[in-house]
């Protein structure tokens, strides 16, 4: 089969006009003619087709048909895709349009990186394109919510959306976490006024028959769900506000265009056609549509997300304060235990005062006794900076020994007493001379001499009868010991107790002053989680959705991709510190949210007001209010391209459509 090589040598381009001027104007231009202004919002998934589909546009506004298009092809944004070349029986990398460093050539990334605006001025209407990153950024999620911020800032810039057009693709069977992860973090950032600006585009539509295909299924699943929960946002999916498209006429184009000149069958060029003149029909529907539609107010938008950033603001001085309450009224209970032990009852604390030791106390005898000091009968006891004996073992009491010198260990003398002798008496009782008696005795001797006693017979040892041990451990003692139990008082302690009543009125005068701290921190806490539960109503109220509920599960697949593939361990921490932030957030919104309170916009910027002149953390409030506000405080200047549309193509099919439907358009 012949095949023909298409090469369309491009004629000089009109340069492209790029503005960073604000776009905010005025209704009367400065010749006094009224200046209309049409702006479209373009969001979608990353690779969904977003910057193909604006390339496309363009030509379908400044030509024709796809054979004027192909002498002067224009390419706004520089693309670049793989194609099956016939010529060459083999994959051919077609790149189309000048470098521009806020598109990345990365296949692994959004293309756009930053939000971008593309003026068409046709007649007295300008028609204004607003390009931006997709979401489900392959570099995380992080990514996204940065895109989301920044896009936000951008949109400040403007004063009306007159659409939002979400693209998808038709081929969307199930509603994977990554579809509905995408659908619902657009719908969170929008105003719930926003949603009859809601259209739907699905791009590469040729292959489902210009229809919506499996993704229309999926898709109603995700919008009943947001009905279904407050504040019920009806978002239709209907023929009026669902467009079909395939940019594959654009992408033919760039591909048989030099210095690409790819091969494609001659049938090629009428299925392309077709499908640019499907395209241009469809484009003529949108543009009706959207002229009849309310501009939705950014403001409204910008004052939803301000909102969410107040009530996340809160939250960290309402933890501080809550945590100081429960530091002061802590320290109220230790205060109050401290003046109960004060109070307590006072022999309770006479013994927390008093320590028990040991002691060995002496008592004075009459007569001596005979006491042995081996360690097997006597006890040594340190009492304080002294060593005392106490003699258990008292083995002859009393001893009448008149030779034996006393406190002397070991004295021979101690032969004679008692301990060491045993005697059997040996006759009956009568007078005879005192040497024949016991030496250890207390009998008296008359003035001759005599005492009346027995004769006995002695038996003599030098080991003590009584305890074993001999003589040379033995000693007489004058004195009797025992162990007793003395208190021995903690002067330091014993000193603040007789200080306890001065504190128990210092401690008694503190309690009062924390306890008046306190009042004044619960009621400023009170007062706090009033404005959060108030904003957090307002949130419900007011945005499409609140909460992006298929983020958490978005976040579980990054991280298992993530342990899967590179296991870089601060990049899981990041995601799970992430995820643990998104749960503290929603958990924060939806318990507030319950708590009943009259809801008016008007009324937010005088609670700001209140808090900020709150006694005690009305400053620790406003530094972090100013502190998020000094982080967005350089708005975003608007980006602007203003596309030149040459006189020769004024008259193309799609432009005179507009033009029709421009007069309709009206400022509300």
């Amino acid at each position: 089969m012949e095949r023909e090589l298409r090469s369309n040598k491009r004629r000089h381009q009109t340069p492209i006009k790029f503005s960073d001027q604000n776009p905010k104007r005025t209704e009367k231009s400065m010749s006094g003619v009224t200046t209309k202004e049409l702006t479209i919002l373009m969001l979608g998934e990353t690779g969904v087709g977003k910057s193909t589909f604006i390339n496309a546009l363009v030509n379908y506004l400044m030509f024709e048909n796809i054979d004027d298009a192909a002498k002067d092809l224009q390419c706004l944004i520089p693309t670049s895709f793989s194609v099956y070349d016939e010529a060459t029986n083999d994959m051919k990398e077609c790149v189309f349009g000048k470098a521009d460093d806020n598109e990345s050539a990365d296949k692994t990334q959004s293309c756009t990186q930053a939000c971008r605006c593309y003026n068409f001025k046709l007649g007295d209407v300008t028609l204004k394109i607003i390009d931006t990153p997709g979401i489900a950024d392959c570099r995380g999620v992080d990514t996204d919510l940065l895109n989301l911020k920044n896009l936000l800032k951008f949109l400040s810039n403007y004063k009306e959306l007159n659409a939002i057009c979400v693209l998808l693709k038709p081929n969307n069977a199930k509603i994977g976490i990554v579809f509905k992860y995408c659908i619902l973090e657009l719908l969170t950032h929008l105003n719930k006024s926003a949603s009859d600006n809601i259209l739907f585009l699905f791009t590469n539509s040729r292959g489902t028959f210009y229809k919506p295909g499996d993704t229309a299924k999926a898709l109603r699943k995700v919008l009943q769900d947001i009905h279904s929960k407050p504040p019920h946002v009806e978002i239709k999916f209907e023929m009026d506000n669902y467009f079909c498209f395939d940019s594959e006429a654009f992408r033919y184009l760039v591909a048989t265009s030099e210095p690409n000149n790819v091969a494609f069958d001659d049938s090629a060029h009428g299925d392309f056609e077709k499908s640019w003149q499907r395209s241009v029909t469809e484009c003529q529907r949108l543009f009706t549509r959207i002229s009849n539609l309310k501009p939705h107010p950014v403001q409204d938008t910008i004052s939803i997300n301000d909102i969410r950033t107040k009530i996340l603001n809160l939250r960290k001085p309402i933890a501080l304060i809550a945590e100081n309450i429960s530091n002061e009224i802590r320290m109220c209970e230790k205060h109050e235990k401290k003046i109960e032990e004060f109070t307590g009852d006072i022999e309770e604390l006479e013994k927390e005062l008093y320590t028990p030791a040991l002691d060995i106390k002496s008592r004075p005898l009459e007569h001596p006794i005979t006491v042995c000091s081996h360690p097997g009968c006597c006890e040594k006891k340190s009492c304080g900076s002294t060593t005392k004996i106490h003699y258990k073992s008292i083995c002859h009491k009393p001893c009448y020994l008149k030779k034996s010198d006393g406190n002397i260990i070991g004295d021979s003398g101690l032969l004679d007493c008692r301990a060491f002798n045993k005697y059997e008496i040996v006759s009956e009782r009568k007078l005879c001379h005192a040497k024949r008696i016991v030496p250890d005795s207390e009998l008296l001797m008359n003035s001759e001499g005599l005492v009346y006693a027995y004769d006995c017979k002695r038996e003599k040892s030098e080991n003590c009868f009584k305890c074993t041990h001999p003589y040379h451990v033995h000693l007489t003692i004058n004195y009797e010991t025992e162990i007793v139990t003395r208190k021995i008082r903690d002067e330091n302690k014993f000193e603040r107790i007789e200080t306890s009543w001065c504190d128990i009125d210092k401690r008694k005068n503190q309690i009062a002053l924390i306890k008046a701290k306190v009042d004044v921190i619960k009621e400023e806490l009170r007062f706090i989680t009033e404005c959060s539960a108030y904003f957090a109503r307002f949130l419900m109220s007011n945005t499409i959705t609140p909460f992006n509920d298929a983020l958490e599960d978005y976040i579980k697949c990054c991280i298992a991709n993530e342990e899967k593939g590179n296991k870089d361990t601060a990049v899981i921490k990041g995601y799970q510190d992430m995820l643990d932030a998104y749960n503290r957030e929603k958990e924060t919104i939806e318990k507030l949210s319950k708590q009943s309170c009259d809801v008016s916009s008007g009324k937010i910027d005088g609670k700001i007001g209140q808090l900020f002149n709150l006694k005690t953390y009305g400053q620790v409030i406003k530094y972090h209010m100013e502190l998020e506000a000094e982080g967005e405080k350089n708005k975003s200047i608007a980006l602007e391209v203003d596309v030149p549309i040459g006189d020769g193509v004024r008259t193309s099919g799609l432009i005179r459509i507009f033009q029709q439907v421009a007069e309709n358009l009206k400022f509300w």
